[in-house]
Protein backbone atom coordinates (compact mmCIF):
# COMPACT_ATOMS: atom_id res chain seq x y z
CA UNK A 1 0.00 0.00 0.00
CA UNK A 2 1.20 3.55 0.64
CA UNK A 3 3.07 2.65 3.80
CA UNK A 4 6.38 3.45 2.05
CA UNK A 5 6.12 7.18 2.85
CA UNK A 6 5.65 6.53 6.56
CA UNK A 7 8.40 3.90 6.61
CA UNK A 8 10.79 6.22 4.79
CA UNK A 9 10.12 9.06 7.25
CA UNK A 10 10.53 6.84 10.33
CA UNK A 11 13.80 5.42 8.92
CA UNK A 12 15.17 8.98 8.61
CA UNK A 13 15.17 9.19 12.38
CA UNK A 14 15.42 5.71 13.87
CA UNK A 15 17.04 2.36 13.28
CA UNK A 16 14.11 -0.04 12.94
CA UNK A 17 16.21 -2.74 14.62
CA UNK A 18 16.30 -0.60 17.79
CA UNK A 19 12.70 0.63 17.70
CA UNK A 20 9.89 -1.76 17.01
CA UNK A 21 7.62 0.70 15.21
CA UNK A 22 4.06 -0.70 15.05
CA UNK A 23 3.57 -0.49 11.26
CA UNK A 24 1.15 -3.42 11.42
CA UNK A 25 -1.24 -1.27 13.51
CA UNK A 26 -1.20 1.66 11.09
CA UNK A 27 -4.19 2.20 8.86
CA UNK A 28 -4.50 4.69 6.02
CA UNK A 29 -7.85 6.46 5.91
CA UNK A 30 -8.11 8.85 3.00
CA UNK A 31 -4.84 10.76 2.97
CA UNK A 32 -4.06 10.26 6.65
CA UNK A 33 -2.14 7.62 8.61
CA UNK A 34 -3.56 6.48 11.96
CA UNK A 35 -2.17 4.23 14.66
CA UNK A 36 -4.93 1.93 15.87
CA UNK A 37 -5.02 -0.34 18.86
CA UNK A 38 -5.92 -3.97 18.00
CA UNK A 39 -9.48 -3.70 19.37
CA UNK A 40 -10.25 -0.64 17.25
CA UNK A 41 -8.69 -2.25 14.20
CA UNK A 42 -10.90 -5.32 14.63
CA UNK A 43 -13.99 -3.15 15.16
CA UNK A 44 -13.32 -1.17 11.96
CA UNK A 45 -12.99 -4.39 9.94
CA UNK A 46 -16.57 -5.25 10.92
CA UNK A 47 -18.03 -1.87 9.96
CA UNK A 48 -19.79 -1.57 6.61
CA UNK A 49 -18.56 1.95 5.78
CA UNK A 50 -14.97 3.14 6.15
CA UNK A 51 -14.39 5.56 9.03
CA UNK A 52 -13.56 9.22 8.56
CA UNK A 53 -10.78 8.95 11.15
CA UNK A 54 -9.74 6.60 13.94
CA UNK A 55 -6.93 6.25 16.43
CA UNK A 56 -3.85 8.39 16.85
CA UNK A 57 -3.10 10.58 13.80
CA UNK A 58 0.48 9.96 12.65
CA UNK A 59 0.75 11.85 9.38
CA UNK A 60 -1.00 13.29 6.37
CA UNK A 61 -0.06 12.82 2.74
CA UNK A 62 -0.89 15.75 0.51
CA UNK A 63 1.78 16.98 -1.89
CA UNK A 64 4.35 16.21 0.80
CA UNK A 65 4.43 13.81 3.72
CA UNK A 66 3.40 15.79 6.82
CA UNK A 67 4.21 14.09 10.14
CA UNK A 68 2.03 14.81 13.16
CA UNK A 69 3.34 15.91 16.52
CA UNK A 70 2.28 12.50 17.86
CA UNK A 71 4.61 10.74 15.40
CA UNK A 72 7.51 13.05 16.29
CA UNK A 73 6.86 12.39 19.99
CA UNK A 74 6.95 8.64 19.34
CA UNK A 75 10.29 8.91 17.51
CA UNK A 76 12.08 11.39 19.81
CA UNK A 77 13.18 8.90 22.52
CA UNK A 78 14.70 6.59 19.88
CA UNK A 79 16.71 9.08 17.84
CA UNK A 80 19.81 11.22 18.25
CA UNK A 81 18.69 13.48 15.40
CA UNK A 82 17.39 16.21 17.66
CA UNK A 83 18.35 19.56 19.13
CA UNK A 84 17.35 21.35 22.32
CA UNK A 85 16.77 25.10 22.18
CA UNK A 86 16.57 27.89 24.78
CA UNK A 87 13.16 29.07 26.00
CA UNK A 88 13.00 32.22 23.86
CA UNK A 89 13.83 30.26 20.70
CA UNK A 90 11.36 27.54 21.71
CA UNK A 91 8.57 30.12 21.77
CA UNK A 92 9.64 31.61 18.42
CA UNK A 93 9.85 28.14 16.85
CA UNK A 94 6.35 27.30 18.14
CA UNK A 95 5.17 30.50 16.43
CA UNK A 96 6.52 29.27 13.09
CA UNK A 97 9.95 30.92 13.08
CA UNK A 98 13.20 29.29 12.02
CA UNK A 99 16.09 28.59 14.41
CA UNK A 100 19.59 30.02 14.32
CA UNK A 101 22.62 28.00 15.35
CA UNK A 102 23.22 30.14 18.46
CA UNK A 103 19.77 29.24 19.88
CA UNK A 104 20.73 25.57 20.25
CA UNK A 105 21.77 24.68 23.78
CA UNK A 106 22.28 20.95 23.20
CA UNK A 107 22.83 18.83 20.10
CA UNK A 108 22.24 15.09 20.28
CA UNK A 109 23.55 14.35 16.79
CA UNK A 110 24.33 16.23 13.64
CA UNK A 111 22.09 15.74 10.68
CA UNK A 112 20.26 17.70 8.00
CA UNK A 113 16.90 17.12 9.72
CA UNK A 114 16.16 17.22 13.44
CA UNK A 115 13.40 16.99 16.00
CA UNK A 116 13.35 20.21 18.02
CA UNK A 117 12.97 20.03 21.82
CA UNK A 118 12.51 22.69 24.48
CA UNK A 119 14.50 22.74 27.73
CA UNK A 120 11.99 20.29 29.30
CA UNK A 121 12.61 17.74 26.51
CA UNK A 122 9.13 18.35 25.05
CA UNK A 123 8.87 17.97 21.28
CA UNK A 124 8.25 21.29 19.55
CA UNK A 125 8.46 20.11 15.96
CA UNK A 126 10.69 19.20 13.06
CA UNK A 127 13.30 21.29 11.22
CA UNK A 128 15.69 20.96 8.29
CA UNK A 129 19.26 22.28 8.53
CA UNK A 130 20.20 24.73 5.78
CA UNK A 131 22.68 27.53 5.15
CA UNK A 132 21.63 31.10 4.48
CA UNK A 133 24.28 33.73 3.72
CA UNK A 134 26.95 31.52 5.27
CA UNK A 135 25.03 31.00 8.53
CA UNK A 136 23.50 27.73 9.64
CA UNK A 137 19.75 27.89 9.95
CA UNK A 138 17.18 25.29 10.98
CA UNK A 139 14.15 25.79 8.74
CA UNK A 140 10.87 25.12 10.54
CA UNK A 141 8.94 22.35 8.75
CA UNK A 142 6.24 21.70 11.35
CA UNK A 143 5.74 22.89 14.90
CA UNK A 144 3.26 22.65 17.77
CA UNK A 145 1.66 25.97 16.86
CA UNK A 146 0.77 24.89 13.31
CA UNK A 147 -2.65 23.56 14.29
CA UNK A 148 -3.62 26.83 15.98
CA UNK A 149 -2.42 28.96 13.07
CA UNK A 150 -4.55 26.90 10.66
CA UNK A 151 -7.66 27.62 12.76
CA UNK A 152 -7.67 31.36 11.89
Amino acid sequence: MEMEELTKFVKKFVDLNKMNFPFEDVQIIGKEYYLLNPKTKKLIEGVKFPPFSSGLPLARKSKLFEPSMALLQMLAPFTNKKVKVDSKSAWLFACGRDLFENSIVERFGDDSFVIVLNNKDEVLGYAVKTKNKGKILYKNVIDIGDYLRREK
